[in-house]
């Protein structure tokens, strides 16, 4: 595990350490400082909540543009159209960069940080599919199955494809309340969905849109120009925490948590600027910021 040094102003942010150098950039367990920019961790001094989901999450993003090139070059096409190369994106391109938006959906379906979502327990007896569920059974969610079901996501649900996200006329989707419109079930369900979605969405869509509008992320080839092999469907777990506290006041259940963290087994790729203004505007960026 690595570890994110929350002294401010000590290291230059990832994007512009990373297209500074124009270095190969190996992704594995230990990257996670994809997980946040610095400046908004600096707002965030004594909290580690989602660092670790996020950090994950923005590995399997990097991989997703490595094996799925096409969509790195729609994402690369809205930015240049909405953004351009004289600044770099912020939160008020939001509303304008629907593809961006459907990509952080679209990991978080794809692959999601835990193949589990909170335990719940049952209040009431109940049958499903002919099996009795007594009251009182802990349940865990299986957030994997759901995401890549079939009957919902169809053929293409092993894909990574932020266009299913998107209406017919190329907008965005928006989630606002209804959670079925996340387009994925990562965040959980009822009382215990995950109350940090909205700042996970917003990190990861600055994110996203800061890496891919300042950089080209390619897959590594050998000395033969050959690509290195790329296993987009390997992982390594993480295993399962589980905590019990006392009974939360609101019900009869002893307060249960478990985590399962899921990050791609380590791979190599290519990171390098799109254009050569990009250093010296990231740059400009922490100047402004006092970072």
């Amino acid at each position: 595990m690595c570890n994110i040094d929350s002294r401010r102003g000590e290291k230059p942010a990832l994007v512009e350490r990373t297209i500074v150098g124009r270095r190969n950039d190996v992704v594995s367990d230990v990257a996670c400082s994809l997980a946040l920019t610095d400046d908004f961790l600096s707002h965030i001094p004594n909290s580690s909540a989602a660092t670790e989901t996020t950090s994950t999450t923005m590995a399997w993003w990097m991989l997703a543009m490595v094996a799925y090139p096409e969509t790195q070059s729609r994402a690369h096409a809205e930015l240049d159209a909405v953004v351009g190369h004289g600044r770099v994106p912020t939160f008020a391109d939001y509303p304008h960069l629907p593809y961006v938006r459907a990509m952080v959906k679209e990991v978080l379906r794809w692959r999601p940080a835990s193949p589990f979502a909170v335990p719940h327990r049952t209040t009431e007896d109940d049958w499903y599919e002919g099996m009795f569920i007594p009251k009182g059974t802990i349940c865990l969610p299986n957030v994997w199955q759901i995401n890549h079901d079939l009957n919902i996501y169809g053929g293409s649900a092993a894909i990574f494809d932020p266009a299913r996200h998107l209406d017919k006329a190329g907008g965005g989707i928006e989630s606002d309340a209804n959670l079925e419109e996340e387009g994925h079930v990562t965040y959980g369900f009822g009382r215990r969905v995950c109350v940090g979605r909205y700042m996970a969405n917003n990190s990861l869509f600055i994110e996203i849109a800061m890496m891919l509008w300042a950089t080209n992320i390619e897959r590594k080839t050998d000395a033969s120009g050959r690509p290195l092999p790329l296993d987009v469907d390997g992982f390594v777990d993480h295993g399962i925490v589980m905590s019990a506290g006392p009974p939360c006041p609101c019900e009869s259940m002893v307060d249960l948590w478990c985590f399962c963290c899921r990050r791609p087994t380590p791979f190599e790729c290519e990171i390098s600027p799109r254009f050569p203004e990009a250093p010296a505007l990231l740059a400009q960026e922490r100047e402004l910021r006092g970072l």
